[in-house]
């Protein structure tokens, strides 16, 4: 909430309050303002080293979760339960060695989640008569994880079968905190989260 509230703040604002900080510090001669220096430390968010196939077995689990839930609202139809699978897939592009083997791999991880999502479309237009809460609920939980799950599809897709390199703007690091950024601080050290001033 902290970083909604601070990128909410404008640039000129903060322009105001440095020169309100420097001006105060120079009366009291505790700082000239000749050198000054913006550090920013990152907000972790909370959520798992980010891989392409995690993210996948994420989405999976997600849609199995709605899926369960329609069931329970109203018999929506038959859908298999690809988690095993999906789980399974993941487990192995973890341990597999060459990229042949784990494009493969990819692949039937990628057909395992489309043919997942095209059950929780489906449903979706099954449902499409009931009414009430638990119905509109469950339509705006669709809402929200269909286009971040198409999203991750495809980025997967562009990574991984086509090999396009992507700027670190444009990935998907988590299907939960859609909103974290890959912050790269120094050399070497990869954050997942947001930066603070």
């Amino acid at each position: 909430m902290l970083h909604k509230t601070i990128s909410a703040i404008r640039s000129e604002t903060f322009e105001e309050i440095n020169r309100v900080l420097l001006a105060s510090a120079r009366q009291e001669k505790l700082e000239t303002g000749s050198f000054v220096r913006v550090d920013s430390t990152v907000t972790a968010a909370l959520l798992h080293e980010p891989s392409d196939s995690s993210l996948l077995w994420d989405c999976v689990r997600v849609m199995v979760r709605l899926l369960q839930r329609a069931d329970a609202l109203a018999r929506a139809g038959a859908w298999r339960d690809h988690r095993r699978a999906a789980k399974g897939r993941a487990r192995a592009i973890q341990y597999v060695r060459g990229r042949p083997k784990r494009v493969q791999h990819y692949r039937a991880l990628l057909k395992v989640t489309r043919a997942t999502l095209s059950y929780l479309q489906q449903t979706a237009q099954q449902l499409i008569l009931l009414a009430g809460p638990a119905v509109e609920l469950w339509r705006a939980m669709v809402c929200h994880y269909q286009p971040l799950i198409e999203r991750i599809i495809a980025q997967t897709e562009r990574r991984v079968l086509a090999g396009e390199p992507m700027p670190a703007g444009e990935k998907l690091v988590s299907l939960f905190e859609p909103h974290a950024d890959i912050i790269v601080k120094g050399s070497r050290d990869v954050d997942y989260g947001h930066n603070s001033i």
